[in-house]
């Protein structure tokens, strides 16, 4: 017969081991929550500096994450994005899947599925969430958002409201999904009362790498890519806050947007065609929904996606572009670069678009007055000065204007090493265009731009135009540079 005080004990001893479990799991599941918002924020902004409050579970799986400040790739905190909150959710069974196994190796692989929900965003950065969202404002959710402007190259959240607008905070979500061949990728910038762009691309993997391993597969082939944008006044508050501020009408100001979309086209070899244009148009003017589908056959694997020749993406490429449910085929083709040009006055793309122009008219003036000049009549032919050679000269043609390109003027005449591994020489490059290879970071395609204070400044080129930034000497490895 058991005593009383024996079950006593017994039962102390049984609240204290399920105490010490329900501890031991809590501990777990608190470290796996760190674990998985380090990692999964990483995900979204490799290379970024990433400051936050503190770090909670999420019982039904993942973490909540607070006072999220997000600063780009040498960046600083005065150019730099707030969330509020970020909610990171995982599925419940791989979180705990993952909490209780104490093998780091083996928890990583058991998440095949990560949503980050960034929360009451604002700021003042130019720089965008991510490559697959980089035409498109941080704010504003519109591509291309202040192309056309004399001035503004891109507005954040503090001065929408100066547009008339009724702006919410921002809202961004991220989301990758494992699949056995590949990984789906979701992103979405969302300004209540201005717009929404909603991202989803398709890439083909052949490793077994997990989400949260933080490593790039060699071997990632991009096959689809999807844009969708919902206006929300946002389009028709830009064009009139623009030609207002220019003192120009409203369709003038769609002329210069589209003037200027077409030149940051150019910049990377490609041009619309007009087909394209008129859909594109059509938006601009009106606002309204705007869907791109873009499916890459053969598809484009990580060397070409980093690679300088824009060409070899479009003859890959076939798309649909949807404005207002009317939809026709993408059609763009590839001409030669025309890079922007190394000028600090030049404010905006419309700058380089509208200084063009003015050469181009200036150019075809001055050979419509060669034509005008009369032909020598026989009597003044004889007073004019005797030429022994004209006989042997050939005939002097004046060819038609050509366009006037603001090209980045390089020396042609001049050899100039192929490969540069020594940071101090970069300074005598400036113009010249570079493939950059820095410390654990992906080659950029960039222009070397100048120094200031011993630093290196370089333009590097996205898909939305341009972005001036430094390279600093300890991140600096080599420059390949671009025939």
């Amino acid at each position: 017969m058991v005593r009383s005080s024996e079950k006593r004990g017994f039962t102390k001893r049984r609240i204290f081991i399920i105490l010490l479990g329900v501890l031991a799991f809590w501990w777990s599941c608190s470290n796996e929550a760190d674990l998985i918002a380090h990692r999964s924020i990483g995900l979204a902004f490799p290379d970024w500096n990433i400051y936050y409050g503190s770090i909670s579970i999420r019982p039904l799986g993942g973490a909540w994450v607070s006072d999220v400040l997000l600063v780009p790739i040498d960046g600083d905190k005065e150019e730099s994005y707030h969330f509020d909150n970020v909610s990171v959710e995982i599925p419940i069974f791989q979180f705990f899947r993952s909490a209780w196994d104490f093998d780091l190796l083996e928890r990583i692989p058991a998440v095949k599925e990560v949503t980050l929900r960034f929360e009451g965003g604002s700021g003042a950065m130019g720089w965008p969430f991510s490559p697959e969202l980089s035409v498109f404002g941080t704010a504003s959710a519109s591509p291309f958002e202040a192309e056309g402007c004399a001035e503004d190259g891109s507005w954040n959240s503090d001065e929408l409201p100066g547009m008339g607008l009724n702006a919410k905070p921002t809202r961004l979500t991220m989301a990758w999904q494992r699949k056995p061949d590949r990984i789906v990728k979701q992103q979405s910038i969302e300004t209540p009362g201005v717009g929404r762009v909603d991202y989803r691309g398709e890439l083909l993997v052949h490793d077994k790498k997990s989400l949260l391993s933080l490593e790039v597969g060699e071997e990632d082939e991009l096959a689809l890519s999807e844009w969708h944008v919902v206006d929300e006044g946002f389009v028709a508050a830009r064009n009139k806050f623009c030609a207002n501020k220019d003192g120009i009408s409203t369709s003038e100001f769609t002329a210069r947007h589209l003037a200027s979309v077409q030149r940051i086209l150019a910049a990377i070899g490609m041009q619309a065609r007009e087909t394209t244009i008129a859909s594109y148009r059509h938006f601009v003017e009106n606002g309204g929904n705007l869907d791109l589908v873009v499916n890459y056959s053969p598809t484009i694997d990580a060397g070409e996606s980093e690679g300088a020749d824009w060409s070899r993406w479009l003859a890959r490429t076939q798309g649909q572009l949807s404005v207002q449910g009317r939809s026709t085929a993408l059609s763009l083709r590839s001409i030669d670069e025309q890079p922007f040009p190394q000028n600090d006055e030049i404010k905006s793309t419309w700058d380089i678009v509208r200084i063009e122009q003015e050469r181009r008219t200036t150019t075809m003036a001055a050979s419509a007055a060669d034509e005008r000049v009369p032909t020598p009549t026989a009597a003044t032919a004889d007073v004019a000065a005797p030429n022994p050679g004209a006989a042997n000269s050939p005939p002097v043609v004046e060819t038609a204007a050509r366009e006037e390109i603001l090209y980045a003027e390089t020396d042609v005449h001049e050899e100039r090493p192929r490969i540069i591994d020594d940071y101090a020489k970069l300074r005598d490059e400036v113009g010249q265009r570079f493939m950059l290879y820095c410390k654990g970071k992906s080659r950029m395609r960039v222009e070397i731009v100048g120094v200031d204070k011993g630093e290196i400044k370089i333009r590097r080129y996205l898909r939305s135009g341009w972005l001036e930034q430094g390279i600093k000497q300890a991140s600096f490895e080599r420059a390949e540079r671009i025939r």
